[in-house]
């Protein structure tokens, strides 16, 4: 079984939307919607995977369990630089999910495509952020700051290396095994190759996911 996270950034969705996309789920995959903030409540008791987009000034932990919110994304790129969050931060957003069996999905991922201490900086991100954590679950999305709206991804040998590392660093760390999943330019393109990379779990998807057309499509690949 293959996980999409379906992640909704600032776009406004229709709820109904909602409808659409679940009739895309089969055996084979499980889709994760995560709208933004300000629709979150509306997509309470509507019967599907709901997950948020981090926990912020508008929702705290409690209330997002209290509106059916089972996953939430922490550590996006997204808002470290929006809000220069420290790896010792999102930890304790890790903490409190897990009080609340809210299951983390932690992104991880340099800033640069040339980087040359790649490995060091998810080595930092990793420890800083789950040392310490008890869980029998979590997900962890590689998603490369760069890759993300770029079209590109890195290359398959990259890829596996640096996801096998995350998920032998986390299961040094947690002594679980991780759902590793792929952020960053996830499309109709790129669907291709990622699906050769065995170690995949499923996927952090953007702007693709907003396309019921383009999901389709890769669902299809994925299936």
């Amino acid at each position: 079984m293959k996980w999409i996270i379906s992640n909704y950034k600032d776009k406004i969705v229709p709820v109904t939307y909602k409808n659409k996309i679940k009739e895309l789920e089969s055996s084979k995959v499980k889709i994760v919607i995560c709208p933004n903030d300000e629709q979150l409540l509306s997509y309470k008791d509507e019967n599907c995977l709901l997950g948020s987009q981090d926990v912020n000034y508008m929702f705290n932990v409690k209330e997002l369990k209290d509106m059916s919110v089972q996953y939430t994304i922490v550590g996006h790129s997204d808002k470290r630089k929006k809000y220069s969050e420290t790896n010792q931060e999102i930890q304790e957003k890790i903490k409190e999910l897990l009080c609340y069996d809210i299951c983390p999905i932690l992104c991880v991922g340099e800033e640069n495509e040339q980087e040359e201490y790649t490995t060091e900086i998810l080595k930092q991100q990793l420890e800083e952020s789950l040392t310490g954590i008890q869980t029998n679950i979590i997900m962890i999305a590689y998603e490369p700051v760069w890759a993300i709206g770029s079209g590109k991804i890195p290359c398959y040998e990259i890829l596996v290396e640096r996801l096998q590392y995350i998920k032998t660093k986390v299961t040094e760390i947690l002594g679980i095994t991780p759902i590793l999943l792929y952020g960053g330019s996830v499309n109709e393109q790129t669907i291709q190759e990622l699906e050769k990379i065995k170690l995949l779990d499923g996927y952090l998807i953007g702007s693709a996911s907003l396309n019921i057309e383009k999901l389709k499509q890769l669902i299809e690949v994925i299936k």
